[in-house]
């Protein structure tokens, strides 16, 4: 069916050739029955016949060709091609010519090109203008026109039944050919319908892979205590999601601190920040997206709230702006304002836990420690005005007593601090967190990972800990999800200058000049780079397609206090 409809879809490939076809095969046997029947005509006649008939015919096929859309120069062409093959029957024998049948070539062309009327208006000229030729010129005057109807009646009746094949045909060929442009049509749609759904389906694969990136991005920030850098990374992934060519954000904490501004467009942000300052009493409470113009240029913002920092966050609209209701910058705006009163209730809930964890040690000292030297001062205050009153072996023992409650009140003392210090107690938490971890990646997604993890972890601080423990989660999960790895590999050795840091996978592996370019390095990687530069550190990524990667760390201890100054 497929052949038929690709066959019939243009006229000079699908009908025309149908009709050129029958036009060769009919000339082919009439011309073989006129040269082979019985007639007195010369051999040089016969071939002058078929030649004229063979030029005639390729004369009519160039002008069919030329003029197929063309009705009223393709009636004329038939007209004449019939008055010729009419003037055939003179020197071939009449209405006993073989070519009378040739004459079905032009009914054909009128049958597929023009109008039924006109059809069987040109066949009935052709067998009229035949019986006069044959009357006048082949049979006795005095044979009248009926009886040579009635002598030839089978002839004319094959010639109207092959008439009506004829349109029957060009009928099914002209339904077939507007069935074969529709499916065309249908098909372009089809095409133009499947490249939209591939480019959502893309826009939406791209758009869940942020939000994964997103996802681990807001656990990274929970133990961060930057808001700066939080909000660039929020930014970075409005620009994304969004396809803005800018983005914005303006935060306030009250009178505490200065307002917080940070955009992607330099030029603007003065007049940016001006203008929010003066819309954030007009706009502040509103749940919706609101659109501000500034310099011919569309904006649309919408509020961030959290319990001590307020704000905007907003995107420039542009032609390839893929978020148009808004509902994925209030989706970046509620999880900003998450990720901000999380970083608040981080923050309370560190200094709440210090403060308990004060109380409990003051607690535990008072309830035993303080007690026995409490004792210990009241027995030597008494040991001193019996001094001179005990004999020499009472004082000792009271001596030893003492010095037993002391050493009673030192081993204590030594208890509750071992209970407090993970190294008396021969834990390292760091490397115990990395194991835990890596442990559950390899059961859950069936890859195999070896450990190397040396040195004291005590000699580095608590920041730098959570963030390597955060680089190996990072670094391992773009291993599973990107690479397909089998098996990773994690380093960690602690000296008593630097720290190095190793991840090695054999997954698919990428190209680093064009992965790691600007503007196309993922959430992921960006804060992996920014964390590493916070202390000082250098990054390296060494990678090749289907040959696995490898990322290496190296993090000075000279430079591991250093950190990013935020709001």
């Amino acid at each position: 069916m497929d052949k038929i409809s690709g066959f019939l879809l243009n006229k000079q490939t699908g009908k025309l050739k149908l009709i050129l076809l029958y036009r060769y095969f009919s000339m082919i046997i009439t011309s073989l029955f006129y040269l082979f029947g019985q007639h007195s005509t010369s051999m040089l006649i016969n071939a002058g016949v078929i030649g004229s008939l063979l030029i005639a015919a390729f004369l009519v096929k160039d002008l069919l060709i030329k003029n197929e859309d063309h009705p009223s120069v393709i009636r004329w062409i038939v007209i004449a091609e019939t008055v010729g093959i009419t003037l055939l029957l003179l020197p071939t024998g009449g209405i006993e010519s073989p070519f009378i049948w040739y004459a079905m070539n032009p009914t054909l062309i009128a049958a597929s090109y023009l109008s039924g009327m006109f059809c069987w208006a040109l066949l009935v000229s052709y067998m009229t203008a035949s019986l006069l030729l044959s009357n006048t010129f082949f049979m006795n005057q005095s044979v009248r026109y009926i009886d040579i109807l009635n002598q030839n009646s089978y002839l004319f009746l094959v010639l109207m039944l092959i008439t009506i094949v004829f349109q029957l045909f060009a009928k099914l060929t002209n339904e077939l050919h507007l069935q074969a442009v529709t499916l065309e049509e249908q098909g372009k749609e089809l095409l133009q319908t499947n490249k939209k759904l591939i480019l959502t389906n893309e826009k939406s694969n791209e758009a869940m892979e942020h939000i994964m990136s997103l996802y681990q991005t807001v656990e990274f920030f929970s133990a961060q205590d930057n808001v700066k850098t939080l909000v660039k990374t929020v930014l970075d992934f409005t620009g994304r999601l969004t396809k803005t060519p800018a983005s914005f954000c303006w935060l306030t904490a009250g009178n505490q601190y200065a307002p917080l501004f940070s955009s992607k467009n330099e030029v603007m942000s003065a007049e940016l920040q001006t203008l929010l300052v003066k819309s954030w009493s007009e706009v502040k409470e509103r749940k919706n997206p609101v659109r501000i113009e500034l310099h011919g240029k569309m904006f649309q913002l919408i509020t961030v709230h959290s319990t001590k920092y307020h704000g905007f966050i907003g995107i420039e609209k542009s032609d390839e702006f893929f978020d148009s209701d808004g509902r994925l910058l209030k989706f970046l705006a509620d999880l900003c304002s998450v990720m901000l009163e999380r970083f608040y209730l981080k923050e309370a809930s560190d200094q709440f836990l210090i403060v308990e964890e004060q109380n409990r040690i003051a607690n535990e000292i008072h309830d035993s420690v303080s007690q026995r030297v409490f004792g210990l001062v009241f027995g030597l205050h008494s040991l001193k005005k019996k001094l001179e009153l005990l004999p020499k072996d009472q004082l000792i023992d009271e001596i030893q007593f003492l010095s037993n409650s002391a050493s009673m009140a030192m081993k204590e003392l030594r208890s509750s601090i071992y209970q407090l210090s993970t190294k008396k107690q021969g834990e390292t938490l760091l490397f115990s967190k990395i194991e835990g971890f890596l442990g559950d990646v390899a059961q859950l997604n069936d890859v195999t990972v070896v450990t190397d993890l040396q040195g004291d972890e005590e000699i580095i601080a608590y920041k730098l800990k959570n963030a390597i423990y955060r680089i190996v989660c990072e670094a391992c999960g773009n291993a599973l999800r990107h690479g397909k790895c089998k098996n990773i590999k994690v380093s960690v050795h602690i000296t008593n200058n630097e720290l190095i840091l190793s991840v090695v996978d054999d997954g698919n592996g990428f190209e680093p000049s064009a992965r790691l370019a600007e503007k196309n390095i993922g959430i992921g990687i960006g804060n992996m780079k920014n964390l590493i530069y916070s202390f000082g550190g250098k990054i390296t990524f060494t990678s090749k397609l289907n040959q696995g990667t490898r990322v290496d760390i190296v993090i000075p201890f000279a430079a591991q206090n250093q950190e990013v100054v935020g709001l």
